[in-house]
């Protein structure tokens, strides 16, 4: 389908936010060669790129955020993650159920080093997407011309589903067009979607984070949906033909029956 150029970051937002009754705030994800005025480091905010995100999502005060090889701080594997440094030797063996060299215990999220390695071969080679990688609100981009990589959208379960479903109007694979794929948050919510990691499909909607460290700022009934924007573009796009517009008593049930 022939997606219009000119539709700007703020519209996707603003028409994802109200056909989804979104009450947090959609984000993008862009990169920059500098600093966009008014934005924060995000190590200054907090130690997890992903809690900021979610704090950002509700928090109308969050400005832009900025990550960039010359302001790295806070949590040092967003910064593999997201393309600025190499992926440290010791991962393999902190993801699953080795001590890493300084003694600190695996996570066990994998049932063995070998396994971790060979889900990092699968992702390929991360490359920023400039000196500074920047996540920002769409409300407040309404004058901005951004080269948005990807739309990020924080919901609840029905939001979600909705989301996902909408992303199937046009067809397309149906086992691929909603992935929820292994990784850290920082690269399944911001590398894989944005074209960052080289293996990762640009065309599918990323649900998740499949990353149990973010359940302690994420509420059990929330998920994230990350899309990349031509996708992003599509399905707003399709809004108006589709089920959220014409068929509302199937997307949001005054009485739902529960079992």
């Amino acid at each position: 389908m022939s997606i219009s150029n000119d539709i700007s970051v703020f519209k996707v937002g603003s028409k994802l936010k109200e056909a989804l009754r979104l009450s947090s705030r959609p984000l993008c994800v862009f990169g920059d060669s500098k600093v966009p005025l008014g934005s924060l480091s995000a190590g200054s905010l907090k130690r997890c790129v992903i809690e900021i995100i979610i704090a950002m999502t509700s928090n109308k005060n969050y400005p832009s955020i900025y990550i960039g090889k010359q302001s790295l701080s806070g949590c040092p594997g967003s910064h593999s993650w997201l393309g600025f440094r190499p992926i440290h030797s010791s991962l393999k063996n902190f993801v699953s159920y080795k001590k890493t060299k300084n003694g600190r215990r695996g996570e066990f999220f994998v049932s063995s080093p070998e396994i971790a390695e060979n889900a990092f071969l699968q992702i390929g080679k991360i490359t920023p997407l400039g000196d500074f990688l920047i996540i920002s609100p769409c409300d407040i981009l309404q004058d901005e011309n951004v080269d948005a990589k990807t739309i990020i959208i924080l919901g609840n379960a029905q939001q979600i589903r909705n989301l996902s479903a909408l992303a199937y109007f046009q067809g397309g694979n149906i086992f691929q067009k909603v992935i929820m794929p292994f990784g850290t948050a920082c690269a399944s919510l911001i590398s894989y979607p944005s074209g960052m990691a080289k293996n990762a499909p640009i065309d599918s909607v990323y649900i998740g984070p499949v990353d149990p460290t973010i359940n302690k700022h994420l509420a059990q009934d929330s998920m994230i949906a990350s899309i990349p924007i031509k996708l992003a573009e599509e399905m707003v796009s399709d809004i108006e033909n589709s089920f959220l517009y014409i068929n509302k008593q199937s997307a949001f049930p005054e009485n739902n029956i529960f079992y």
